[in-house]
């Protein structure tokens, strides 16, 4: 027996934007995607518009884009579009009353900052005032209208075939058996009238319809589409009442749907909230505080993070106001009902026998959580979704608010699944494999490039089968493909080091069974041919290891630890991509982490920041230190907390100044997640930087895409640029030099002992300044290392 809801009034929030606006309007279209809001087209004042902008909750700022394309989506209102992985889609729309009507699909490539018309066949009649929703990979256009009709067919996008289809004529006709059941969960088999200015959401595999106009009235009734069997349902015993309406607009979450706005047959605006929970097929009014928008209709809306976003639209006046209201804040009474309900919904609907995943409600994160997390407080996560089985040797990857984890050793086997967690959302997915999928391995390394995912190496057995492949996953294509090897590539190993440098993926060392490398190539992602190439460094190379790190820091690669053979390192060495030069980096200050291997280092500001590992003795460690790179300073942060246990073999990311710890061996195999927000000192960038680094052009499969001819004018412009390209290396390796010489200066008053206090003792007679007070009091030391002249006595000194 479900219990009565309690009722809890909640907030609405207006959201103040900075800076330019995007001109009111109507008939816009608003969607969210990895964490954005894009926005396009609509009715302003003028005009019918296809600008786009993109929204930075962060920065509470809109951004116009210009995107490139071939062909740009006619300006248009009433289109409706979604967010499918890294793209928008637009469908539909219309010039004026009288005018054009569109049934085009248009994608924008939010990577590439691209529209591209699908120019699908099969398309549906061109129409407005549709809705358009996404079901696992395909896309679903419901009713609409034109200038002569209005409709109430619906037809299904196969994105992978680029081909729509008329499903109308393809109904389910359930048996009477069927009919009975049905009748005993409250539902009839009823067609929808023909409408438009409706909405609809998708819950599990069921599309609802709600309201609209038909011609004659506004609509209150509620359609269920089951997207499975193809079958139209109506409950037919609601409980509670909602007014007509159309030109609304609604929202999913795990157990309701959210109704808000829009216009009745009398010309009377809404802006109330009505909720109408699934399980118990009821309607009630949300009770509100705060400042409400005004009541309106042509708006835009989406979910995001827990909350309900309203955009712009029409109150007598267009608009380009933006408000939110929070839904996600349940007492614990009400997150059982809710996840009772939920329980006793996936055991109503069993017309196919399926099992439905039973959801349980856990916590979501959003922007004021991460920055108002404590530094040095660490966090065990509990997270919803299908979570990978405890294992090692696992690599772990971030790319747009995702980490992604592959292969690695459970009890079991070696693995080669793909898994996804969301940062916002707390969720574990198992991703859809295609293609040519990598072999089972354990120790492969990876980077995020473009869209992709890029793993090179890694072993299937101890006593052979070590791998020198490199696989990439398609994100967008949910693909996998593998590189043909061309040049000086890698020979076989596990254990090595992989860093993302200007489009270049680096592989440093590594374990084949038999031998340690000290080895440094790199492949160019940038170009089709993933060219690899050898390279042989200057200066003083690192000794032979495997199970080190490796992070980038400027225009330099840092190594840390691992383990050659005979012992555990605690040797930092630099490398520069500018000089392509090594250094050793031996003076050092502060307390230096014990000697490690197999465990991570990420950046976070100007700092390293490395965590647990092991040592000769098989000494788990759970601490974490910061190495300030431009101090050559090591120190420990002092952490509080549900403290991740000791470990090895485990995986670490970072995002912002959160760093996620992700599965590894304390003694047993382990799948938990934690996560903790370290000390930064980097200054923000401007949003527009940052927009320009996380998003360079591309194509989806992060292969440039390389003119068909060149004219004389492009040859000198490959000349600047290659000038340019010079000028800027020069600069960095000057920059460079400037730093280690800076560094070494800054290490003359360090004492020659320890390296990691200051002088502050006289010996005499000599004069000479060697060592810190704690060392000079080391009652062996007779004679100064300097001149080898007996001490007589030593002198403490201070610095003014």
């Amino acid at each position: 027996m479900i219990k009565q809801k309690l009722i809890f009034s909640l907030k609405w929030e207006k959201i103040d934007i900075k800076d330019e606006n995007y001109s009111p309007r109507t008939g816009h279209t608003v969607v969210e995607n990895n964490g954005d809001f894009y926005l396009f087209g609509g009715a302003d004042s003028d005009t019918r518009t296809n600008d786009l902008f993109i929204f930075s909750l962060e920065k509470r700022k809109w951004f116009k884009l210009n995107p490139r394309g071939i062909q740009l989506p006619t300006s248009r209102s009433g289109a409706q579009s979604l967010s499918h992985q890294a793209s928008i889609y637009i469908f539909g729309g219309y010039t004026r009353k009288g005018g054009e009507y569109f049934n085009d699909i248009y994608e924008y490539k939010t990577i590439e900052d691209e529209w591209i018309d699908l120019q699908a066949i099969n398309s549906p009649q061109p129409r407005t005032d549709h809705t358009f929703n996404k079901y696992l990979d395909d896309f679903f256009v419901y009713g609409g209208r034109d200038e002569m009709h209005i409709f109430s067919d619906i037809h299904q996008y196969k994105i992978f075939e680029n081909k729509w289809e008329c499903i109308s004529n393809q109904l389910y006709v359930p048996s009477q058996e069927d009919q009975s059941q049905l009748l005993e969960q409250g539902l009839v088999v009823s067609e929808p009238k023909l409408r438009f200015g409706h909405s609809s959401v998708i819950f599990h595999n069921f599309m609802y319809i709600f309201g609209g106009w038909d011609g004659n009235v506004t609509l209150s009734d509620l359609t269920i589409f089951d997207l499975e069997l193809k079958l139209w349902l109506q409950p037919y015993q609601i409980k509670g009442q909602i007014k007509g309406r159309y030109r609304h607009t609604a929202i999913s979450t795990d157990t309701s749907m959210f109704v808000f706005g829009g216009i009745d047959q009398q010309q009377e605006r809404f802006n109330d909230i009505q909720e109408y929970v699934y399980q118990t097929q009821s309607w009630t009014r949300v009770i509100t505080v705060g400042t409400a928008p005004s009541s309106r209709t042509f708006h835009q809306s989406i979910a995001f993070q827990g909350n309900f976003y309203v955009f712009g639209g029409f109150d007598g006046m267009k608009r380009n106001d933006m408000y939110r209201i929070y839904l996600g804040g349940n007492s614990p009474d009400q997150n059982r009902d809710q996840t009772e309900a939920l329980q006793q919904f996936d055991k109503n609907f069993t017309l196919k026998g399926q099992d439905k995943q039973k959801l349980e409600k856990v916590q979501i994160f959003t922007d004021d959580y991460y920055n108002s997390m404590v530094v040095g407080e660490w966090i065990k996560l509990r997270a919803s979704g299908l979570l990978f089985t405890p294992r090692t040797g696992h690599e772990c990857l971030i790319y747009k608010k995702k980490i992604y984890l592959f292969g690695g050793t459970d009890q079991d086997d070696r693995k080669n699944d793909l898994y996804s967690y969301d940062l916002y959302t707390n969720q574990w997915d198992k991703l859809l494999q295609q293609g040519e999928i990598p072999m089972p391995r354990s120790g492969a390394r990876g980077v995020a490039y473009k869209d992709c995912l890029y793993f090179f190496g890694g072993y299937q057995k101890k006593s052979g089968e070590y791998y020198n492949d490199l696989f990439y996953y398609d994100l967008n294509r949910k693909r996998w493909d593998r590189n043909v090897q061309v040049g000086e590539y890698p020979s076989e190993r596990t254990d090595h080091s992989a860093v993302l440098y200007e489009g270049q993926l680096y592989i440093f060392g590594g374990y084949d069974g038999k031998t340690r490398f000290s080895d440094l190539y790199k492949c160019n992602l940038r170009t089709a041919s993933f060219k690899w190439k050898k390279i042989n460094g200057d200066g003083t190379l690192p000794l032979n290891r495997f199970g080190h790190t490796a992070v980038i820091y400027e225009h330099s690669m840092f190594i840390f630890g691992g383990w050659n053979g005979h012992d555990t390192l605690d040797d930092i060495y630099q490398y520069s991509f500018s000089s392509n030069y090594w250094y050793e980096i031996k003076k050092v200050k502060g307390t230096r982490p014990k000697p490690r291997y197999r465990h991570t280092a990420v950046v976070c500001g100007g700092s390293m920041i490395v965590f647990g590992g092991v040592d000769t003795d098989q000494q788990r460690f759970n601490d974490v230190f910061t190495y300030e790179i431009d101090k050559r300073r090591w120190s420990v942060i002092q952490t509080t907390g549900n403290q991740p246990q000791a470990r090895t073999f485990h995986k670490s990311v970072i995002y912002n100044n959160i760093m996620f710890v992700i599965g590894g061996f304390d003694g047993s195999r382990l799948n938990d997640l934690h996560h903790i927000a370290l000390p930064q000192s980097l200054y923000e960038e401007d949003y527009d930087q940052m927009r320009r680094i996380s998003r360079p052009a591309s194509s989806a499969s992060g292969i440039m895409q390389t003119p068909m001819y060149q004219t004389e004018e492009d040859n000198k412009m490959k000349d600047i640029k290659y000038l340019q390209k010079q000028v800027l290396l020069l600069r960095r390796q000057v920059g460079e030099l400037s730093s280690l010489l800076k560094a070494e200066q800054e290490n003359v008053d360090d004492c020659k002992i320890c390296f990691s206090r200051d002088i502050d003792t006289l010996f005499l007679e000599c004069s000479h300044r060697v060592m810190c007070s704690k060392c000079a009091s080391n009652q062996t030391i007779k004679k100064c290392p300097i001149c080898r002249v007996e001490i007589q006595r030593i002198v403490k000194t201070f610095n003014v």
